[in-house]
């Protein structure tokens, strides 16, 4: 339930900067469609009315650079918002990087022959006389 809980909250997160994401993408393409148009009109209307002697071929090469120019753009605002947001990681474990140590586990023995210098020797374990059961009023599942 925790793990889902997490993944629920990470989810959350990553679609509401999606959705944002989104969202900024569609008002740059609209407001850039209509700074090309009005960039359009005004091309057509000195073309047409001779004000500026500019070849069509230059304005038409033009507005298709300004075409480029308006994905470029959106590219690197998107880009910006991610490394921004990629850097809070980055933040926290800087963060976490200046919390002072835990303190070291001790714990008491009572029998001090279990500190000797190159305990255990082996990887074995051995029990005898022992007797357990799964639960208090069920019968022993290990005798002795």
């Amino acid at each position: 339930r925790k793990f889902e809980t997490a993944h629920d909250n990470h989810t959350r997160a990553f679609v509401a900067f999606s959705a944002s994401s989104r969202w900024l993408g569609f008002r740059m393409d609209a407001l850039m469609v209509v700074f090309l148009s009005f960039a359009t009109f005004l091309a057509v209307l000195f073309q047409q009315q001779d004000w500026f002697g500019v070849d069509p071929a230059i304005l038409g090469l033009s507005l298709s650079m300004l075409t480029q120019l308006v994905g470029l753009f959106q590219w690197c605002i998107r880009q910006s918002a991610e490394v921004v947001n990629q850097m809070v990681g980055v933040e926290r474990v800087l963060a976490f990087g200046d919390l002072p140590s835990e303190a070291d586990f001790v714990k008491d023995v009572p029998d001090k022959d279990l500190l000797k210098e190159n305990w255990p020797n082996e990887g074995s374990i051995e029990i005898r006389r022992f007797s357990t059961k799964y639960r208090p009023n069920l019968p022993l599942s290990l005798k002795n």
